[in-house]
């Protein structure tokens, strides 16, 4: 047991800089997630938008949704980017991680509807980072209550551990969803995956010119999902093991972005493996040492939190936690209610599929509008002229992620009332165009097949809603 807990104790040491600089990072990254919010703050956020704060408080304890007015989001908007540029000061550091991961959870449950897998990690991070020693260098905190640290710049606790194991669980848990023979023995997951309309950027073009490097990305993003990580619980030469790491999974990550819609989750995952760069890459770096060696000969003098008594106590919590909604997701174990719930309302749910299926059929949405002088108009084109044809990128049709992540759901269905989404788009509309309101409106979903071929089958499609006005001034 003492040699399993000294193992424990050396494969969970992180560098006190590499801390540092995720931390700055993951300020910016919050500011940054806030501002693509605030462009839709009217819409998915207040009371004069698609979700009543009635509505929400029914399923959740959302501060966002105790007032439903413009004023008290932007007033919760503004607290947020102070505690987050806090954040990345690192002023006060463990109080604004507290303030800003409720506040980014109460966010997040104002509207599911437009939420994604980065926003599920980013609250997991959040919770973590509050008792991680993130500020303990370069930080106003540490200019303010300075320590010598001399060489100890390795750090290892409960707390850095269950970060290396949500970087495990999250890779591992989608690496299990990709079971299938599509990933397995076909090897066209990519292939599907660049194929989805409602993801696949305009860059996805070149990959599908190329059946047998997708191929090999599959194989590939198996392998990164499925094995890889395993070199984080590998104690020795764990300096040029996580070197490799850092490389592979950022240029993992940055592939997502490149050619796919995914919000800011690949940028999040870029961000969680700089916590992990090894500290000879700092000494390297800073002293300008080029020996062949460098990577693993500054491992071996580090901090150890092992000891403290409710550190160690609140990290078991946490990862039971952990565990019990990573077996909920997999449907291994059974619901627990007030558990559940728990975890539902703290987002600290390890559900992790990222195209797992893969999905073999997509498509994209037409809003038809009817106005007063009998023109037929596209709501999601702005108000212009209604077209059955398959837009030249599908994902290009919306703004922001945030509201690609909408009108999907508005799709499925899943989270979001399709008729009271008409009432409120054929409100504004009216409010905005008075000379020629709008009469009625309905939702109509233009979906088509993938074949192995990359052809499609003829576009199905399907009115999802109709509504008429209430009323017009």
């Amino acid at each position: 047991m003492k040699r399993f807990c000294k193992y424990l104790e050396r494969i969970s040491i992180m560098d006190l800089r590499s801390l540092a600089v995720f931390r700055m990072l993951l300020g910016v990254f919050v500011l940054l997630d806030l501002w693509v919010r605030f462009e839709d703050l009217e819409m998915f956020y207040t009371d004069d938008g698609v979700l009543q704060s009635a509505d929400v408080l029914k399923m959740y304890g959302s501060i966002h949704a105790w007032y439903g007015t413009a004023d008290w989001q932007y007033f919760l908007f503004g607290l947020t980017a102070l505690f987050s540029l806090m954040i990345a000061l690192g002023f006060f550091t463990k109080w604004a991680t507290v303030a800003t991961y409720v506040l980014i959870v109460s966010l997040q449950l104002r509207n599911p509807a437009v939420n994604n897998a980065g926003d599920l990690l980013l609250a997991c991070v959040l919770c973590l980072s509050i008792f991680l020693p993130i500020a303990k260098v370069w930080s106003m905190d540490a200019r303010r209550k300075p320590t010598d640290l001399e060489s100890q710049f390795g750090f290892s606790s409960p707390w850095t551990f269950l970060f290396l194991l949500q970087l495990i669980l999250m890779y591992s848990m989608a690496g299990m969803s990709k079971n299938n023979g599509t990933w397995n023995f076909d090897g066209l997951g990519i292939f599907y995956s660049m194929n989805l309309h409602t993801y696949a950027k305009k860059s996805a073009l070149f990959l599908l010119d190329y059946s047998w490097l997708m191929w090999l990305l599959n194989y590939a993003t198996l392998f990164l999902e499925r094995f890889l990580w395993w070199g984080l619980l590998i104690p020795k030469y764990r300096g040029v093991m996580r070197a490799v790491l850092v490389i592979s999974y950022v240029l993992f990550h940055f592939g997502l972005f490149w050619f796919m819609e995914l919000g800011m989750f690949p940028w999040l995952g870029m961000i969680l493996w700089v916590a992990v760069i090894p500290s000879g890459f700092w000494e390297w770096f800073t002293r300008r040492d080029r020996s062949s060696k460098i990577w693993d000969k500054y491992n071996i003098e580090f901090q150890s939190h092992w000891r403290g008594r409710w550190s160690f106590i609140a990290a078991s919590l946490f990862l039971f936690v952990m565990i019990y909604s990573g077996m909920r997701s997999k449907k291994v174990i059974p619901y627990q209610t007030h558990l559940s719930q728990f975890v539902r309302q703290s987002r600290l749910n390890q559900s992790w599929n990222l195209f797992g299926g893969p999905k073999k059929s997509d498509g994209w949405l037409v809003i038809e509008a009817q106005l007063s002088d009998g023109t037929w108009v596209d709501f999601l084109q702005g108000g212009d002229s209604v077209t059955w044809k398959k837009p030249a990128v599908c994902s290009a049709m919306y703004p922001n992620h945030r509201q690609r992540k909408f009108y999907k759901n508005l799709r499925t269905g899943r989270g979001v009332s399709r008729t009271k989404y008409l009432d409120w788009a054929m409100q504004s509309w009216n409010e905005n165009h008075r000379e020629n309101p709008v009469k009625d409106a309905a939702i109509y979903y233009m979906s088509e097949e993938i074949l192995p071929d990359g052809n499609f089958t003829p576009v199905q499609k399907k009115r999802l809603a109709y509504r008429k006005v209430k009323s017009v001034d």
